[in-house]
């Protein structure tokens, strides 16, 4: 990938590298926070059990009171997450733009 996010025109895989970075490293650490009532096309950050790190992700769809089908923003893929690894998106790492465009050929 290079970083360029066609949306907007510009280089961000600088800012996306450091973003990504600070997001696990502030991930990882035990953090409190208040309780969310989650709803489908919320903003958040999971960890994948997959890929083994916290990621950008939107909700589409909550499959049960304890697991949701996200898509993570910056790379496109879907996961189903389980509740205890769904965290509030911290206004910190919400500034760079998502990297994933969503696009169709026809």
């Amino acid at each position: 990938s290079s970083g360029i996010n066609a949306e907007y025109g510009t280089d961000y895989s600088t800012a996306f590298m450091e973003m990504d970075s600070n997001l696990n490293l502030f991930y990882s650490k035990t953090v409190d926070f208040d309780p969310v009532v989650w709803e489908p096309q919320n903003m958040c950050v999971v960890f994948s059990d997959q890929y083994q790190g916290w990621y950008r992700a939107k909700i589409q769809r909550i499959i049960d009171k304890s697991q949701f089908l996200c898509v993570m923003v910056d790379f496109g893929n879907e996961e189903v997450i389980p509740l205890a690894n769904v965290k509030p998106l911290h206004q910190d790492f919400a500034s760079v733009p998502m990297m994933a465009v969503k696009a169709s050929l026809t």
